[in-house]
């Protein structure tokens, strides 16, 4: 008895354990007789500071009759002392079958973290879940985050043993300044055994902190689902611990080993000792100075489309409000409704009229104030948009990773919902303060956005897009694709095959001695010869072309093309992601980039 009872004992501390690797909503009972509950997980310690979280739902249905849950879910990102709130609205169901166990992994949209309060310390995320079926539940959950350090993820096993010296040392005072930031910490913590197998779960983080051990214990769909993120932008840090190995052998392959980058993010691969500690004043500095430190989501988001820097907005041009049109239509309002409505229509002796001529004058005022707005501005919306497109061709890879930034300007809009029929990660942007933007990086109202599955699809309503405003959105997607530029002829380095389904009005390649090449006009699925280009044209491309993405897209546009075989093209004719139909999308380019893959590839 005693050993039954101790191993009860080993049992519930491990269950504990394995819960405080994650962070547990609730676990509810709703059939005490056959023991049938549902447990919610947030599958990570701490919240990103856009995209998705990941909640895991465990339905044990030990009933004769099936079961169904309902979840809405209200995220915030508030700036501290303010009352502008940006708020994303989603609602989930769920249905278990009779006498089945079943676990489901939500990936919950959360608010960006636009606004920046210009305090130090630190912004709140918070995350709040109602839910409704034959029991009902309540949980939230919340984080901080800076624009000045990066969100990031660590394994369990390196959290232990590290997470409060690395919290001190990010949140100590400097010398009394005002930079201090006791609120943030320097990871959230995750269980590798439990990790989502969706990649839009992991958008919203900037980096990941885990071992080779923690690799290996990861499901395969994790793994992979790490790995296109990482290729997306993330930060993947690796430490061996006790042990010799190698990205290679943990199956990674670098594109650029010199920088450790692969793709669009960076693989790093370093040895710790078996007590797991790192040093925290150098792992601080690393993850936020040095010159492979993971990019800032948050100061993006923040800083990026709003300091003045982003050029799209030139392409959508600059609307002009007559507001003395305006001005002068409430003057003869005016003058219609008081002296000539009291001396000339209801005159002394017939005020009685009165009673027929105000309402009939402010009828016609409105009637032409709708008009007039009409008249400036339209019904739907004018946009522009900007789409770059990473092509991938390697062994277990084979995507197209894409960004597309866009930018409108509505009129008058009938509805303003829309589909999105594509998994992808649709980020509002703050925009410059003007008379057009709704959100921008300054205080300003509450945004509030909505997202709803819908037949396999996703619909969004709210404020994504306003009548008569300016409004800007950050889509990302990854997209399996065998598209691809390739070489067609060994002998003959400047005949290439394009394979993709549009056209490109222009390519440029570099290759191994440096020099660049060109090819205008190139048809789908078509041979095609390069001629040399000059520098000139190249250097016009760079200044002139690249400028409408966002800088930080332009680096990293340039980062790739700067090596060998590497292209890059443009495109009117490539798919965009197609959101608002109310829009009428005057211009859309897109920017490919890829690799050129060896004959022996293909």
């Amino acid at each position: 008895m005693k050993f039954i009872n101790r191993l009860l004992l080993v049992l519930m501390w491990l269950s504990w354990f394995q819960v405080q690797a994650q962070e547990t909503y609730f676990r509810k009972v709703y059939d005490n007789t056959s023991g049938s509950y549902i447990e919610a997980t947030a599958l990570f310690s701490k919240l990103p500071v856009s995209g998705f979280a990941p909640v895991r739902i465990t339905v044990a249905n030990r009933l004769n009759a099936p079961v169904k849950f309902s979840f809405s879910f209200v995220s915030n990102s508030k700036s501290y002392y303010r009352n502008d709130d940006v708020r994303m609205k989603s609602q989930f169901s769920i249905a278990c079958p009779a006498a089945q166990v079943q676990s489901t992994d939500l990936i919950v949209p959360v608010a960006a973290l636009v606004r920046n309060s210009g305090y130090s310390y630190g912004e709140a995320l918070t995350l709040n879940m109602d839910m409704y079926g034959v029991t009902q539940g309540t949980a939230s959950q919340s984080s901080h985050a800076s624009p000045d350090f990066p969100q990031l993820l660590m394994s369990e096993e390196l959290y232990t043993p590290n997470a409060s010296a690395l919290d001190g040392e990010l949140n100590k005072s400097k010398g009394g300044s005002s930079t201090y930031r006791g609120d943030l910490t320097y990871a959230g913590k995750f269980d590798p055994k439990q990790m989502p197998e969706d990649w839009r779960a992991y958008l919203g983080y900037d980096g990941m902190m885990l071992t080779n051990r923690d690799w290996q214990q990861m499901t395969p769909g994790a793994r992979a689902a790490v790995l296109l993120w990482n290729r997306q932008g993330g930060w993947l840090q690796f430490f061996a611990v006790n042990e010799v190995v190698n990205l290679a052998s943990m199956g990674i392959i670098i594109d650029d080993e010199k920088n450790s980058m692969r793709g669009l993010g960076h693989v790093q691969l370093e040895s710790l000792g078996a007590d797991l500690k790192l040093d925290p004043a150098s792992w601080v500095h690393r993850a936020q100075k040095s010159a492979t430190a993971p990019h800032r989501q948050a100061e993006v988001l923040q800083k990026e489309y709003s300091s003045g820097t982003w050029k799209l907005p030139a392409w959508l041009g600059v609307k002009t409000f007559y507001f003395v049109i305006f001005i002068i239509l409430l003057l003869i309002f005016g003058i219609l409704v008081g002296p000539i409505n009291l001396f000339v229509f209801a005159k002394s002796g017939q005020r009685h009229k009165l009673f027929v001529t105000t309402p009939l004058i402010s009828l016609g005022a409105s009637f032409v104030m709708i008009i007039l707005i009409f008249a400036q501005d339209g019904i739907g919306g004018t946009g522009v948009r900007v789409q770059w497109m990473h092509l991938v061709h390697e062994q277990g890879d084979h995507h197209a990773y894409i960004h597309q930034e866009q930018l409108c300007r509505t009129g008058v809009l009938m509805g303003s919902s829309f589909l999105i029929h594509e998994p992808c990660l649709l980020t509002p942007l703050a925009l410059a303060p003007s008379q057009w933007a709704r959100l921008s990086s300054r205080e300003g109202p509450t945004q509030s956005f909505e997202i709803a599955s819908q037949d396999n699809a996703w619909r969004a309503t709210g404020d994504w897009f306003q009548s008569r405003s300016e409004q800007a959105q950050w889509i990302q997607t990854i997209r399996p694709s065998r598209a691809r530029i390739e070489r067609v002829n060994a002998a003959d380095p400047t005949k290439l095959m394009s394979n993709l389904d549009f056209a490109l009005d222009r390519l440029y390649l570099r290759d191994e001695q440096g020099r660049l090449w060109k090819a205008q006009n190139v048809a789908p699925g078509q041979t095609f010869s390069l001629q040399t280009c000059p520098d000139a044209e190249w250097q016009q491309l760079v200044d002139q072309e690249l400028p409408a993405i966002s800088e930080w897209q332009q680096k990293r546009i340039r980062n790739l093309t700067a090596k060998a075989h590497n292209f890059i093209a443009l495109s009117k004719d490539a798919p965009m992601i197609e959101t608002s139909t109310s829009t009428k999308w005057k211009r859309s380019e897109t920017i490919i980039t890829g690799q050129l893959p060896s004959l022996s590839a293909r």
